[in-house]
């Protein structure tokens, strides 16, 4: 009897940056034109998030791609940079945006009082 492998687990994107806050309202539309571009080509609606707080005159800001599939994961790793170049988000950016990459997991229920993790 062959057993079949493990479905892969869903995927998570997080990518944050900062931005001058007097780009606030640029950084908006930019990140509305991105929505389009990953919508219409990846068929996946990102999530925007946004520090309420100012730190030294920046805004940090956050696009959470989830969930994902691995393979969607990977494409959408690759076309990001080109995404954020086109809808001109990067031009606003102030330094680097960082990505972070997380996969689903379920805690083992028979070890939750002591689960560490792997």
């Amino acid at each position: 009897m062959t057993e079949s492998a493990a479905p892969a687990p869903e995927m998570a994107l997080y990518v944050y940056f900062r931005a001058a806050a007097s780009a606030d309202a640029a950084v908006v539309a930019a990140l509305a034109r991105q929505c389009a571009l990953v919508r219409d080509g990846h068929g996946i609606e990102p999530r925007l998030l946004r520090r309420p707080d100012l730190r030294d005159g920046a805004r940090t800001w956050m696009e959470v791609y989830e969930p994902l599939e691995p393979s969607q994961c990977r494409r959408l790793l690759e076309a990001l940079p080109e995404l954020a170049s086109r809808s001109g988000l990067q031009a606003l950016v102030d330094g680097a945006r960082h990505v972070e990459r997380f996969e689903a997991f379920v805690a083992p229920e028979s070890d939750a009082g002591r689960w560490p993790g792997p």
